[in-house]
C-alpha cells in the first residue's frame, strides 16, 4: 500500500503529465467555470492573447476584450452551458495589443465528480483564411465585372451585326424584285436564306441572357420554332440529347446546319404534301460531340430538280469544316450524322 509520500509525488507526476497534455495542443485551449472565468488553459492560449499566466487566471472576456465582442463570447458560454450542446462560433476579436483577428471557438460542457459545468473551449485563428477569402472574393467580383462587359460586347457586336445583315438581306430582296430569270432569282431567294439564318442566330444570341451557359438543345429548339414559326407545311421537330454548352464558334455552325435544313423543307414545292419529320439527337460520349439529324425525307430528294446541285450537302460540308469535325450521310441520306472532338461543359444539375 502507497504511503502519503508516494500518493503525493503521484499527484504531482499527474499534474506534470497534465500540463503537458494541453500544452501539446497547438491551438489555444481554455476551460471556464459557470461564472465565465478562465480557470485552465495552455501555452497557446497566453500567446495567442499576449498576456503572462499569471494575469489569465480568474480572469475572464471582458477584462481583455471589447463589450459588445465579449457579449457575445458569454452568450455562446451560457448556452452550451444551459443546453450541453456544442457550439462552434466564428467570431472577430481585438485584443490589448491592438491586433485584429478572426477566431473559429468550439465549445463543449463538461462537468466535475460534483456535478459543477464547465466549459471546455478550443480557438482556431483563420484571420489568414478569411483575408485570402475576402481577397479571392474581390477577385470573382473583378473577373465576373469583366465577363459582364465581354458579354456586353459579345452582344452588342450580334446586334451590329444582326442590323449589317439585315441590310444585305434587304438588298437582296430588292435585287429579286428586279430579276426575272429563274437561276438567278433562285441563286439570290437561297443566299437570302442564308442571311436569314445568319440573322436568327445573331438575334438568339443577342437576347441570351448568359452566353455561358445556353444549353445547344434548348438552341436548337429555339431556332427551330423561330424558323418555322410562319410555315404552312406540316413539319414534325424534336430534339433530345444531353444539355451540352458548347463555344458560339461551334455553336454558329451547327444552328446554320439547323437552319439549313429546315428552309430545304420549307422551300421544296414538291414536298408541300408530304408530312415532313426531323429529329435532332445530342449525345457526348468519348470526348466527341454527335449530333445527329434523322429525317424520313433523303437529303437528295432536296436537291432533286434544282438548279444548282446539293446546295443544302455543300453547305453543310463547309460549316462542318468550322467546327473542324466531320460528317456522315447514311441511309440513303435520311441521316446525318456531326462528330466534332470539343470541350464540352453540362447545365447545371445534369447530374
Amino acid at each position: 500500500m502507497k504511503d502519503s509520500q508516494d500518493i503525493l509525488h503521484d499527484k504531482q507526476q499527474f499534474e506534470v503529465l497534465y500540463r503537458n497534455i494541453i500544452n501539446s495542443v497547438p491551438n489555444p485551449l481554455f476551460i471556464k467555470d459557470d461564472k465565465h472565468r478562465w480557470i485552465v488553459f495552455n501555452d497557446a492560449f497566453c500567446n495567442f492573447l499576449g498576456v503572462e499566466r499569471s494575469e489569465l487566471f480568474g480572469k475572464s472576456d471582458y477584462e481583455f476584450f471589447a463589450k459588445h465582442q465579449a457579449d457575445v463570447f458569454w452568450e455562446k458560454d451560457d448556452i452550451v452551458l444551459k443546453t450541453g450542446k456544442s457550439n462552434v462560433n466564428e467570431e472577430e476579436i481585438t485584443t490589448d495589443r491592438g491586433e485584429h483577428f478572426t477566431i473559429l471557438t468550439s465549445k463543449v460542457r463538461i462537468n466535475d465528480e460534483k456535478g459543477n459545468f464547465y466549459i471546455l473551449g478550443t480557438i482556431t485563428d483563420i484571420t489568414e483564411m478569411k483575408f485570402e477569402e475576402s481577397q479571392l472574393e474581390k477577385k470573382n467580383i473583378q473577373i465576373n465585372a469583366q465577363k459582364n462587359e465581354i458579354h456586353g460586347l459579345i452582344k452588342e457586336t450580334h446586334r451590329q451585326t444582326e442590323q449589317n445583315l439585315q441590310i444585305i438581306s434587304d438588298l437582296i430582296k430588292s435585287l429579286t424584285n428586279k430579276i426575272t430569270e429563274k437561276k438567278s432569282l433562285q441563286l439570290l431567294n437561297g443566299l437570302n436564306d442564308w442571311v436569314s439564318s445568319m440573322i436568327s442566330l445573331h438575334q438568339f444570341f443577342f437576347k441570351s441572357l448568359n452566353l455561358d451557359s445556353i444549353s445547344l438543345v434548348e438552341y436548337f429548339k429555339t431556332l427551330g420554332a423561330h424558323t418555322l414559326k410562319d410555315s404552312n407545311k406540316s413539319i414534325s421537330f424534336n430534339v433530345e440529347g444531353k444539355p451540352v454548352v458548347l463555344p458560339l464558334s461551334v455553336m454558329i455552325p451547327l444552328g446554320l446546319m439547323v437552319n439549313e435544313l429546315l428552309l430545304s423543307y420549307l422551300n421544296k414545292d414538291e414536298l408541300k404534301d408530304n408530312e415532313i419529320a426531323l429529329d435532332i439527337d445530342v449525345n457526348y460520349a468519348t470526348k466527341r460531340l454527335e449530333v445527329i439529324f434523322s429525317s424520313n425525307i433523303p437529303i437528295n430528294e432536296l436537291e432533286k430538280n434544282s438548279e444548282y446541285e446539293f446546295r443544302t450537302e455543300d453547305l453543310m460540308k463547309i460549316l462542318v469544316d468550322q467546327i473542324d469535325g466531320s460528317i456522315e450521310f447514311s441511309d440513303f441520306g435520311r441521316k446525318i450524322m456531326v462528330s466534332t472532338k470539343q470541350v464540352v461543359s453540362f447545365e447545371k444539375g445534369y447530374f
